[in-house]
């Protein structure tokens, strides 16, 4: 049997989610490996599908450059998936990248690994940032947060976007995207 514990609260900004600390507990055996608890706070209906999609989205894709949900609670509050915990984001990290192009070849080589995967999978991130770059070192990173994230084929008459919104991260969506998410597809991710 699996149990999480939630230990102390790791983000001050999040949108949809706050992050905590998480133990996974195995048999009443905990683990050594590092885990967060992502958990839903707006209870909103719009925002409790996004959510699960979100989750159905992580439990589908398999591939060493996208977050890999560990585990998940979606049968009432609170709602949480759990993933393994990641040092830093490439927001702490770019600074020092200005320069140092060898490092910039490995780390975008590998974020355009997990976005080439995620297109191929007919999937769009729509919410590519550097805060949803999360990283342990250069060539051990994943893509994060893909509560905007949406694949149209797998989709088809069960939207949550409402016609003429958009959503996103300033300087990061492209103009197509603040306008209506519905009108994106994989350049939103390649303008991001």
């Amino acid at each position: 049997m699996i149990i999480w514990k939630k230990g102390e609260k790791l983000s001050e900004e999040s949108g949809f989610g706050d992050v905590f600390k998480a133990i996974k507990v195995v048999n009443e055996e905990e683990q050594k490996e590092k885990f967060v608890i992502k958990e839903l706070k707006k209870l909103d209906e719009e925002s409790i599908e996004r959510f699960k999609r979100e989750v159905r989205y992580l439990r589908t894709l398999d591939h060493p450059r996208i977050v890999n949900c560990e585990g998940f609670r979606l049968k009432g509050a609170p709602y949480f998936y759990t993933m393994r915990m990641y040092n830093t984001s490439l927001t702490y990290v770019q600074s020092k990248l200005s320069k140092d192009y060898a490092r910039l070849k490995v780390i975008y080589g590998n974020i355009l690994e997990g976005l080439e995967y995620l297109h191929s999978e007919g999937y769009y991130h729509r919410d590519l940032k550097p805060g949803n770059v999360l990283l342990n070192s250069d060539t051990d990173l994943v893509l994060g947060d893909l509560g905007l994230c949406v694949n149209p084929l797998s989709e088809r008459g069960h939207r949550i976007t409402r016609t003429h919104s958009g959503i996103g991260t300033d300087f990061y969506c492209s103009p197509e995207q603040l306008i209506s998410l519905k009108k994106t597809d994989h350049r939103t991710d390649i303008y991001s």
